[in-house]
C-alpha cells in the first residue's frame, strides 16, 4: 500500500509508513481532492457469456478469479492501483496515490504483460477445463479529479476515465488500444500502429488511437538527443576530467556525484566526458530502475554482463565461465565469482551482504588494475538503500585501484541519504544549474540544425524552457508534432502565436512526479505559493494556508528550497520574505493540481490579503487585485452558476481591470491596455452602464495597436449595447469611432464624406455636453483638415478638441490631440525653425506624456532634416519611433515610417529609406490599413525610383493609387510624381507632363509648401528629360523660392544645382 502522506510504497501488513511513520490504518487525515494526470487501464474479458454456457457457475467463478488474481498482481507490480472489478472488467489507475513520471509506460507495460500472462493462463485453463478466454484493453492518459472513497468521494473521475473505457470497448479480442496522450508519452519505448480514428460514444469528435504491438522492457519513456552540439558546462567537464586523472595518478577510488533536476543535462555532460576518456579507461554502466521485482542489484547486473560481454539470454554457465576469466590471477577466483553471481541473482549461491560486497569490490579492483575503471551508475535517486550501501563500501574500501565511481542522481536522493559522500577523503559532488539564456538559444538552434528560426521564436522557446535542455527538446518536438513549426527549405516557420507555449506532456509528467513526492504539508504550502505567482511572499503563503499549518510554513518553505523547487529572492514585500519558483512550469504544475473550487477560494483570499496589506495604495496594485478576483470568478463560473457572491466577485474584478486598463492606455502601453480592457469587458454583463464605454476604450486601444478588425467589432458591439440600453451618448461615440476607423480602411470613402458625417454627429454631442465625444469629433475633423492641406484650420480644430478633453478631465484624449499637433508642427507654411519652437511648446503642454514625447521627437527630426542636421534628426526619429514600438502603438509606428523615409531621401540615402519603409508597409498591409499605407507605398516607390528599380517603383505607385482616397491630395500628388517620371523614362513625355501638371494643381491650393516645391521639381525634371530645359527654369525658380521659404536647406541646394545645370 502507498502512504497517504509521502506516497512511499509499503508492504500490505505495515501499520506505519516505513519512510515517514504516518499511520496506514485508515484513521489518519483524509486524502484531499486533487487534480492529477493519470493513466487509466480498462481490460474486459470477451466471450464470458459463452463460457457460462459451457461451464458450471462454480467453474466460471474459479476461471475468472484466476484471471482477476493474475490481473491484480501484474497491474500492482507495475505500480497501478486496481480501483474495481466491474463484471468481467478490471479498472486500474497509474498515478494514484502517487504520480510517477513514467506512469503511462508502466501502464502500457502492464497491459503487455497481461496479454502475455493470459496466454500462459489459457494453457492451464485449456488443460483443466478445455476453455480459453480473450481480453480487450483500453489505455488512456488525462486529467482527473482524485478523491478519497472513504470520505464518499469518487476514486477518480474525468473524461480520461470515460475514454479509456470506450477504447476498451472499441478494441478487438486480444488487442490493446492506447489513446493519443498515452502514445505521446510512450512512443519512444513502444511499437504501435495507428488505427482509423474512432467514433466513441459521448465524444463529439473522432478519437485517435494506436494498436499496441510490443513494448521495450528497458527503454526510457522518451528518447534523449545526445548527439546535439555540446553547449556550456566547460567547468563541469574540467572537474570530471580532473577527478579521472587524479584517480589514475593516485590509483585510488574517487566517488563523484552529479546532481541535477530531470532534464537539466546530466546525461549529455556524462556522454561528452566519457567520449573524451573512452580510449584511456574501461567504462561500465548500470542504471537503477524505478520499480519492479529484484531491482536492488539491477545496476550491478548490467555492469557484470557488460564486463563479461554477455547478454541477458546467455546461459549461466557462459556467464560464470567469462567471469572466472576476468578474475584470473585472484587467489579467491571461484569464491568471488560465486558471491558476485549470487548477489545479482544469477546463481543459487547465497552469501551475507558483507561477503557479496567484498566480492564485488574485488572484481572491480581486479578490472581497474588492468585498465583504469570508470563505473557509471545512473538514476541513483531510484536506488535501493542496500545498493547505495554497496557503492559506499566500494568507495570506502577500494585500494590500489584507479576507480572512478560516477554517480548520477536527482537532488531528491539526498532526502533519503542526506550524508551521501560525507566523511570520505575522495568524494566530490556538484549540482548542475540550468543553462543561461544565451546557452538555451544556442541549444534551440542546435536542435533545429542549419535551418533558420526567427530570433523572436527562438528566444520565446528558450525563455519558456528556462534553461532546461530536456524542456527545450520537448517543446520543439511538440511544436513540430502539432504542426506549429514547419520547415521550408532553409528556414523554420511558425504558424501560430507563441505568447503562451503549452507544457509538453512529457515535461508535465516529470514535474507532477516531483511534486507528488512531497508530503501533504509541503504540498499544501507549494500549492498556496503557486496561487500568489512565480514570485511570492511568505506572509501571503501563511495567510492562505490552513490554520494548523501556519506555524510551520517558514520551515516548509526552506524544505522546498532544499528540494530545488523554489529559491529565495532578495527583495521582500512589506517585511515579508520573498521566494521564486525555480521554474515557471513547477509553479504551473503545482497550481494545476488543485481543484478549481479551491483555486477560486485561494484567489479570493489572496486578493483580500493584498488589499489589507497595501491599504491606501491600491492603485499601484489594481492589475494584481483584478487578476486574482477575475480568476476566482472564472473558476466559479466554470463549475456552474456563480450566484450572487460570484457576480459580486466578477464586478469587483471588472472594476479593477478596467481602471488598470485605462491607466495603461493613458501611459501609452497599448499591449497592456488591450489585455486588461478586453478582460474587463468580458466580465461585464451587457446591462452594466460601463460596458459600452469599456468596449469603446478597447476599440481605441485595438486601433492603436493595429488590430483594426477587432477594433471595429468592439465598437460595433458597444454601439449595439448602448442602443439596447438607451445610452444615446455612448452609442454616438461608438458610431464616431467606427466612422474614424473607416477612414483608415475604406479608400472608396473620401475624407470630405467622413467629415460630413462627423459634422452631423457634433450637434447631438453638444446637446448632452458630451465633452469626451466632442473632443474626438473635433480632433478628427482637425486631422482631416490638415490631411486636406488646411494646416492652420486643422490646428484650430485640434485646439478645440483639447479644450473639450480638458473639460472631460481626460488626459489621454488631450494627449491624443497634442501628439498630432506636434506631428503637424513642421507642415504647412511654418518654417523649419518655427516648427522646432512649436514642437517644444507642445512638449511642455504634454507634461512628459510618453506618447506626446515620442511624436514630438519624430516632429523635431522632421524639422532638423529640413535644416540639414541629419545626424541629430536621425537620432531623434529613431528614438521616437522606438518609443512608439515599445508602447505597442503599432499603427503609429508604421505610419511614422513615411517621415523617416522622407528624411533619408532628403539625405540622398534611398536604400536606407527602403529599409525603413518596407517593414512598415508590410505591417500596414497585414492589418488591412489603407489610410497610411497609401503614402508609405508612394514614398517607397520614390526610393525605388531613385535606385533605378523602375518596375518595383511602378508597382508601389500603383498600390498607392489604389489605396488612397480621391481627396488625399498629398498622396495623390506623391504617386503621380513617381509615375510621371517613370512615363518620361519610357519616352511618353506628353502623358508624363500631363500627370505632373495634374499633381501641381492638386497641391497648389494647399498649405503644403514642400509638396508644392517637390511637384515643381518633378515637372522640371521631366521637361529636362524631354529636351526642354529652358521651360524647366521657371519651375526650378519657383521650387527654390518655396524651399527657402520653408527652410528646407537640402532640397533648396538640390534645386539650385539643377538650375545651374540648366543655365550653364
Amino acid at each position: 500500500m502507498n502512504c497517504p502522506r509521502c506516497g512511499e510504497e509499503n508492504p500490505q501488513r505495515a501499520r506505519l509508513c516505513m519512510m515517514c511513520g504516518t499511520s496506514l490504518s485508515g484513521d489518519g487525515p483524509a486524502r484531499r481532492e486533487s487534480r492529477k494526470t493519470v493513466t487509466v487501464v480498462f481490460s474486459d474479458v470477451t466471450g464470458s457469456t459463452a463460457l457460462g454456457e459451457r461451464l458450471d457457475p462454480e467453474s466460471v467463478r474459479r476461471v475468472m478469479s484466476r484471471y482477476f488474481d493474475m490481473s491484480r498482481r501484474i497491474l500492482e507490480l507495475h505500480g497501478g492501483t486496481v480501483e474495481k472489478f466491474i463484471g468481467d472488467a478490471v479498472m486500474a489507475v497509474f498515478g494514484i496515490p502517487t504520480v510517477h513520471e513514467d506512469d503511462a509506460l508502466r501502464a502500457v507495460r502492464a497491459t503487455a504483460e497481461l496479454r502475455g500472462g493470459l496466454e500462459t493462463l489459457n494453457d492451464d485453463l485449456e488443460t483443466e477445463w478445455g476453455v480459453r478466454i480473450d481480453a480487450r484493453t483500453g489505455v488512456n492518459t488525462g486529467s482527473v479529479i482524485a478523491g478519497d472513497p472513504s470520505q464518499g468521494q469518487a476514486f477518480v473521475s474525468g473524461d480520461a476515465v470515460n475514454v479509456a473505457a470506450r477504447l476498451e470497448q472499441a478494441a478487438k479480442p486480444g488487442e490493446v488500444l492506447i489513446g493519443a496522450a498515452t502514445h505521446r508519452l510512450v512512443r519512444d519505448a513502444v511499437e504501435a500502429e495507428p488505427v482509423e480514428s474512432l467514433a466513441l460514444k459521448g465524444k463529439a469528435e473522432a478519437v485517435s488511437a494506436w494498436r499496441l504491438i510490443d513494448v521495450g522492457q528497458r527503454q526510457l519513456p522518451l528518447a534523449r538527443l545526445l548527439d546535439t552540439p555540446f553547449i556550456g558546462r566547460q567547468h563541469e567537464l574540467h572537474l570530471l576530467g580532473e577527478a579521472s586523472l587524479r584517480s589514475q595518478r593516485e590509483r585510488t577510488c574517487h566517488l563523484f556525484t552529479i546532481l541535477g533536476t530531470a532534464g537539466v543535462g546530466k546525461s549529455r555532460l556524462i556522454g561528452e566526458f566519457l567520449s573524451s576518456v573512452q580510449n584511456d579507461a574501461l567504462i561500465l554502466k548500470g542504471r537503477c530502475l524505478p520499480y519492479g521485482e529484484g531491482i536492488t542489484f539491477w545496476p550491478l547486473t548490467e555492469v557484470v554482463l557488460q564486463a563479461c560481454n554477455v547478454g541477458e539470454g546467455d546461459s549461466f554457465q557462459e556467464l560464470h565461465k567469462r567471469l572466472l576469466t576476468l578474475l584470473e590471477g585472484e587467489e579467491q577466483q571461484g569464491y568471488i565469482a560465486d558471491r558476485v553471481l549470487g548477489l545479482i541473482g544469477t546463481s543459487e549461491a547465497s552469501a551475507a551482504a558483507e561477503e557479496g560486497f567484498l566480492a564485488v569490490r574485488k572484481l572491480f579492483e581486479t578490472l581497474a588494475r588492468r585498465k583504469s575503471l570508470i563505473l557509471l551508475l545512473e538514476d541513483l535517486h531510484w536506488a535501493e538503500p542496500t545498493f547505495l550501501d554497496l557503492v559506499e563500501h566500494i568507495a570506502d574500501w577500494s585500494r590500489n585501484a584507479p576507480i572512478l565511481l560516477l554517480c548520477v542522481a536527482r537532488p531528491e536522493m539526498l532526502d533519503n541519504r542526506p550524508d551521501w559522500g560525507g566523511g570520505k577523503f575522495n568524494a566530490s559532488s556538484m549540482l548542475l544549474e540550468p543553462f543561461s539564456d544565451e546557452e538555451s538559444n544556442l541549444m534551440v538552434q542546435g536542435l533545429l540544425g542549419d535551418a533558420r528560426l526567427p530570433t523572436e521564436a527562438r528566444s520565446r522557446i528558450a525563455e519558456a524552457a528556462e534553461g532546461n535542455p530536456l524542456f527545450v527538446e520537448q517543446m520543439i518536438g511538440m511544436l513540430i508534432d502539432d504542426g506549429l513549426l514547419h520547415r521550408h527549405g532553409g528556414s523554420w516557420t511558425l504558424v501560430a502565436n507563441l505568447e503562451r507555449i503549452s507544457v509538453p506532456p512529457t515535461v508535465e509528467a516529470l514535474l507532477a512526479a516531483r511534486l507528488d513526492r512531497l508530503n501533504d504539508e509541503e504540498r499544501q504550502v507549494i500549492e498556496r505559493a503557486s496561487v500568489a505567482g512565480r514570485v511570492f511572499y511568505s506572509k501571503a503563503v501563511t495567510e492562505l494556508s490552513p490554520e494548523h499549518l501556519r506555524p510551520r510554513v517558514a520551515s516548509d518553505l526552506l524544505k522546498l528550497v532544499r528540494r530545488e523547487l523554489i529559491r529565495p529572492q532578495e527583495e521582500g514585500f512589506y517585511g515579508s520574505e520573498a521566494f521564486q519558483f525555480r521554474h515557471i512550469l513547477i509553479r504551473d504544475a503545482a497550481y494545476q493540481s488543485m481543484p478549481k473550487e479551491l483555486r477560486a477560494e485561494l484567489h479570493e483570499r489572496f486578493a483580500g490579503w493584498l488589499k489589507g496589506i497595501v491599504g491606501d495604495r491600491p492603485t499601484e496594485y489594481e492589475e494584481i487585485l483584478g487578476y486574482h478576483l477575475e480568476q476566482a470568478y472564472l473558476y466559479l463560473h466554470a463549475l456552474g452558476p456563480v450566484g450572487l457572491k460570484g457576480e459580486a466577485l466578477g464586478g469587483q474584478a471588472a472594476d479593477r481591470l478596467a481602471t488598470a486598463g485605462r491607466r495603461a492606455f493613458d501611459r501609452g502601453d497599448m499591449a497592456a491596455a488591450v489585455n486588461l480592457l478586453d478582460r474587463a469587458a468580458t466580465l461585464r454583463p451587457d446591462v452594466h452602464p460601463d460596458k459600452g464605454d469599456l468596449l469603446i476604450d478597447l476599440g481605441d486601444a485595438l486601433w492603436e495597436s493595429g488590430d483594426l478588425v477587432r477594433a471595429d467589432a468592439a465598437l460595433a458591439e458597444a454601439q449595439e449595447i448602448a442602443r439596447a440600453t438607451d445610452q444615446t451618448t455612448t452609442a454616438i461615440r461608438a458610431r464616431l469611432g467606427r466612422i474614424m476607423l473607416q477612414q483608415n480602411t475604406d479608400p472608396n470613402i473620401t475624407m470630405e464624406q467622413i467629415s460630413g458625417q462627423i459634422r452631423q454627429i457634433i450637434p447631438l454631442l453638444e446637446q448632452s455636453n458630451a465633452h469626451l465625444g466632442l473632443a474626438k469629433a473635433w480632433g478628427f475633423l482637425g486631422m482631416i483638415e490638415i490631411w486636406l492641406g488646411g494646416v492652420a484650420i486643422g490646428e484650430e480644430l485640434l485646439e478645440r478638441a483639447i479644450f473639450h478633453a480638458q473639460r472631460a478631465h481626460d488626459r489621454r484624449a488631450e494627449a491624443d490631440h497634442l501628439d498630432f499637433l506636434a506631428l503637424a508642427a513642421p507642415w504647412g507654411s511654418r518654417t523649419a525653425k518655427e516648427g522646432i519652437a512649436r514642437v517644444e511648446e507642445i512638449r511642455r503642454r504634454g507634461r512628459r506624456n510618453p506618447v506626446v514625447e515620442a511624436f514630438a521627437l519624430i516632429s523635431l527630426a522632421d524639422c532638423e532634416g529640413l535644416m540639414g542636421d541629419f545626424e541629430r534628426a536621425r537620432r531623434h526619429i529613431i528614438e521616437g519611433r522606438e518609443s512608439l514600438n515599445q508602447l505597442g502603438l503599432k499603427t503609429s509606428w508604421a505610419a511614422s515610417s513615411m517621415i523617416h523615409g522622407q528624411l533619408e531621401l532628403r539625405n540622398d540615402r534611398p536604400l536606407e529609406a527602403e529599409r525603413i519603409l518596407r517593414p512598415a508597409y508590410e505591417v500596414l498591409e497585414a492589418m488591412s490599413e489603407t489610410g497610411y499605407l497609401s503614402m508609405v507605398a508612394a514614398t517607397l516607390a520614390r526610393s525605388l525610383y531613385v535606385q533605378g528599380r523602375h518596375d518595383e517603383a511602378d508597382r508601389f505607385a500603383e498600390t498607392s493609387s489604389q489605396a488612397t482616397t480621391d481627396d488625399d491630395l498629398q498622396t495623390q500628388a506623391a504617386w503621380r510624381t513617381v509615375r510621371g517620371k517613370l512615363l518620361a523614362g519610357q519616352g511618353r513625355f506628353v502623358e508624363a507632363e500631363a500627370m505632373m501638371r495634374q499633381a501641381i494643381r492638386m497641391v497648389e491650393a494647399t498649405e503644403w509648401l514642400s509638396d508644392q516645391a517637390d511637384c515643381s521639381m518633378g515637372l522640371a525634371e521631366i521637361l529636362m528629360m524631354g529636351g526642354r530645359p529652358s521651360e524647366s527654369l521657371p519651375l526650378l525658380e519657383a521650387a527654390i523660392e518655396l524651399y527657402e521659404r520653408k527652410g528646407d536647406i537640402p532640397s533648396a541646394a538640390r534645386a539650385h544645382a539643377m538650375r545651374a545645370q540648366v543655365v550653364a
